[in-house]
C-alpha cells in the first residue's frame, strides 16, 4: 500500500466511523458526489480536493520519516 492508498484508507475509516456516505460528505464539501468519488478512487497523485475533506473530517496529514531515516533539515523552525 502506498501513502496515497494510506490517506484514501483513513479518510474512509473515518466516513465510516461518522456514519458519513459519499453523497453525505459532498454535500458538506459543496462538490458533486462523482468528484468526491473520483478523489477518494483516484490512483495517483492526492488532488486538490483532500484539503477540504480531511477538515471536514477532524484530519491532520502528518508527515514523519521512515523508521531508521533521519528528518531532513529544511532550515524552517517548527
Amino acid at each position: 500500500m502506498n501513502v496515497n492508498d494510506e490517506i484514501r484508507q483513513t479518510v474512509k475509516d473515518a466516513m465510516h466511523s461518522r456514519k458519513l456516505n459519499q453523497v453525505q460528505l459532498a454535500e458538506k464539501l459543496g462538490v458533486t458526489p462523482q468528484a468526491l468519488s473520483r478523489t477518494l478512487n483516484e490512483r495517483g497523485k492526492v488532488p486538490g480536493l483532500w484539503r477540504g475533506i480531511l477538515e471536514e473530517l477532524g484530519l491532520v496529514l502528518t508527515v514523519k520519516a521512515a523508521e531508521g531515516e533521519h528528518p531532513v533539515d529544511t532550515g524552517r523552525e517548527g
